[in-house]
């Protein structure tokens, strides 16, 4: 039931009504040009090729500009899925709290009790990896 509908205000229905149409129109052509994006240009150009990968990777360059032209946009994205998953350490297990011999702020603390391993793996993924 449409909340404006009002005995006093009988067109409210039909405005309330073409709005909810007008919405689902909307959706359906913003999600199909969002799941379909090689229909609308064939050949994505450059510009759009750098804009995609500027928002889904560390950043375009033109050997992945080119390879997103060749390839497009959906097989671009299943080759990165299907790329190699990145390597984290594997963190021992340690006791939840420190031992007397691991004071604070010390390299024992750092690598036992923080993320440092991971984030420190994470980042060097990011600079040496692939895209």
């Amino acid at each position: 039931m449409c909340p404006l509908r009002n005995s006093k205000f009988p067109l409210r229905h039909e405005v309330c009504l073409l709005l909810v149409a007008g919405c689902v129109i909307s959706f359906l052509g913003v999600s199909d040009a969002w799941t379909h994006p090689a229909a609308q240009y064939g050949t994505p150009p450059a510009t759009a090729a750098a804009r995609f990968l500027q928002q889904s990777t560390w950043g375009p360059t033109s050997d992945s500009i080119s390879r997103v032209q060749t390839l497009g946009y959906d097989q671009f994205l299943q080759e990165q899925f299907s790329a190699p998953i990145s390597s984290y350490p594997t963190l021992p297990l340690v006791p939840s709290t420190p031992a007397s011999d691991c004071p604070a702020s010390s390299v024992c603390q750092r690598d036992n009790y923080t993320l440092y391993p991971v984030q420190t793996r994470f980042f060097t993924n990011a600079l040496y990896g692939e895209l």
